[in-house]
C-alpha cells in the first residue's frame, strides 16, 4: 500500500532521439555571447566525451580542437556506454563517474528559448557539467556551456531546482 509519495514528474514532450554525433557549429546568437566551448570533433562521434573534458580540464589556449583533450580521455569510465551517447546513458555515466554530475538542455525552437533534458540527481558533486545538445538537419551535438547564457534558461534551472527541493522536504 502506498503512504507517501515524495516527488512526482511528469514530462510529455514530443520524441526526438537525442544523441550527440559530430562537430555543429555554434548558432551566431550563443557565440556572441561566448558562453559555451564547441570542441570541434569533425571525425567521431564522441561529441559527449569532449564537452566533459573541456569542462574538467580547460586548457590556456585551442579549448575547441580535440588534441587539447586526448591526454584526459582515459580519465572517464564509459565502460558498455557506446558512442554516440544517448539521454539514456546519462545516468550510467554518473554512476561509473562518482566525482561528475550532467545537465543538459536544448533549444526549444517552438518556445523561442531552451528546455531541460535531463537534470541530475547528483547536484552535490565536485565537478558539475552543463551542457547544451545542439542539433541541425543531419545531426546533433553536445557543448560545454561555460556560463549561463539565458535569462530564460536561469529561471527554468531555479524553477527546477526549487521544485526539486519542496518535494524532497
Amino acid at each position: 500500500m502506498l503512504d507517501l509519495i515524495f516527488q512526482f514528474t511528469l514530462v510529455i514532450t514530443k520524441f526526438r532521439l537525442l544523441a550527440g554525433r559530430s562537430y555543429i557549429p555554434t548558432p551566431p546568437n550563443i557565440v556572441k555571447k561566448h558562453a559555451v566551448i564547441n570542441v570541434q570533433n569533425f571525425d567521431d562521434n564522441h561529441c559527449f566525451e569532449w564537452p566533459v573534458l573541456s569542462a574538467l580540464y580547460p586548457p590556456q589556449s585551442n579549448s575547441t580542437r580535440v588534441f587539447s583533450f586526448v591526454d584526459h580521455q582515459e580519465t572517464l569510465n564509459f565502460q558498455g556506454i557506446f558512442f554516440p551517447v544517448q539521454l539514456r546513458d546519462l545516468s550510467k555515466f554518473e554512476n561509473q563517474n562518482p566525482r561528475i554530475s550532467v545537465n543538459f538542455i536544448s533549444p526549444d525552437p517552438e518556445n523561442n528559448g531552451y528546455k531541460i533534458d535531463y537534470v541530475s540527481p547528483h547536484r552535490q558533486r565536485p565537478h558539475h557539467v552543463n551542457l547544451v545538445l545542439l542539433h541541425n538537419t543531419d545531426t546533433q551535438h553536445y557543448v560545454w556551456i561555460k556560463k549561463i547564457f539565458s535569462v530564460s534558461l536561469v529561471i527554468a534551472l531555479i524553477l527546477k531546482t526549487l521544485v526539486s527541493c519542496a518535494t524532497a522536504t
